[in-house]
């Protein structure tokens, strides 16, 4: 562990509740697990799964719980919320679930259940990001260091949450924001506010609603913002939407989908609007119909796979696919529906992205 990330002091000992059972404890040469320091508790704990520390092992004591944080979070310059799973999934299975007459769990139910979890969470994120006097850890240094934040898709995070952190990372320059169907456009423009040097954020699933006012704000607070990529399953690159991205993001230079709907209309827009953007990669995405140029459109065709456009100092589109694309009718749909890009055939041998 580096000394300029968590600095703790061993002499601060836990209080004793007992003092007879303390002075017995000491007349024996004995002592309490919670009284040894973090440095021999890592010794002990070494050898423990990431999903025993986090679910089991943290939550014996406090000392337990600072020494799991020393394993999975302050040696590191990342915060990964993947960490809470085991906890949270402690909340889960413990909150009761009552039905209705259709046998489906009530709405006032579901509420307080997610109330619970938030609470869990946000006691967790205090416990790994703030300082604690009383057991002599200071964690300054450690939260400057974080780059990366990763929020899991499984772990839906509120607008509380994640200003809570951003207020924490200022140094961020990577967002991985999976769990992101409750972040709301205002709670987002809060947060970002705290991260001036971000380069990269990925987001999950996000409310359609908020997309415009989210793109916005990124343009807005995020000058080194390079790659951003987006896995929203039900997202459609139709002539809105690329418009959206190529007037806020033109600091950009890479873009990433999966899972999208590419309809001809909006695809055309990102290719030739001719901004800074020099990579685009699409992964697992559905071509569409374009007539109408309608978010219903049946889907034609679709691809498991990566294909993605590098412009080139030509000022032309290489494209390159990661396999072999068999039966795929990326050619006959942009024929049938707008252009030819012009660009060059590449093989990759790997994800370049």
């Amino acid at each position: 562990m580096s000394s300029n990330q968590v600095a703790y002091s061993d002499n601060k000992k836990i209080k004793v509740s007992g003092e007879r059972e303390q002075e017995s404890s000491w007349s024996l040469g004995l002592r309490r697990w919670e009284d040894l320091s973090l440095d021999i508790l890592k010794q002990i704990f070494n050898g423990v799964s990431i999903s025993d520390l986090s679910r089991n092992v943290s939550s014996v004591c406090h000392s337990w719980q600072f020494c799991c944080w020393l394993f999975l979070c302050w040696e590191n310059n990342e915060l990964n919320l993947r960490i809470t799973e085991a906890a949270l999934g402690v909340v889960k299975e413990t909150t009761a679930k009552p039905m209705n007459s259709i046998g489906v769990p009530c709405s006032s139910t579901e509420k307080y259940a997610q109330a619970l979890l938030d609470i869990k969470l946000m006691d967790m994120l205090k416990s790994i990001l703030e300082d604690n006097d009383y057991y002599g850890i200071y964690l300054a240094n450690w939260r400057l260091s974080i780059q990366t934040v990763k929020i899991p898709e499984n772990i839906q995070i509120s607008d509380e949450h994640l200003i809570y952190i951003a207020e924490r990372t200022t140094g961020l320059v990577k967002l991985d924001l999976l769990g992101s169907l409750r972040i709301t456009a205002r709670g987002f423009a809060k947060a970002l506010y705290n991260w001036k040097n971000i380069e990269g954020i990925c987001f999950g699933k996000l409310r359609h609603d908020y997309f415009d006012q989210v793109i916005e704000e990124i343009g807005k607070n995020c000058s080194m913002l390079q790659i951003i990529s987006l896995r929203m399953p039900d997202f459609h690159i139709n002539r809105h939407n690329a418009r959206v991205i190529i007037k806020n993001l033109r600091q950009v230079r890479a873009l990433r989908f999966e899972g999208a709907s590419l309809c001809s209309d909006g695809m055309e827009i990102l290719f030739f609007s001719y901004t800074d953007i020099k990579v685009i990669q699409l992964w697992r995405c559905f071509l569409k119909d374009n007539e109408g140029n309608t978010d219903t459109a049946n889907p034609i065709y679709s691809f498991p796979m990566s294909i993605t456009f590098t412009f080139t100092e030509h000022a032309a589109w290489c494209r390159k696919y990661i396999e072999v694309p068999t039966g795929f009718g990326w050619d006959e749909w942009m024929a049938m529906n707008f252009f030819q890009v012009p660009c060059t055939l590449d093989f990759l041998d790997g994800l370049q992205f």
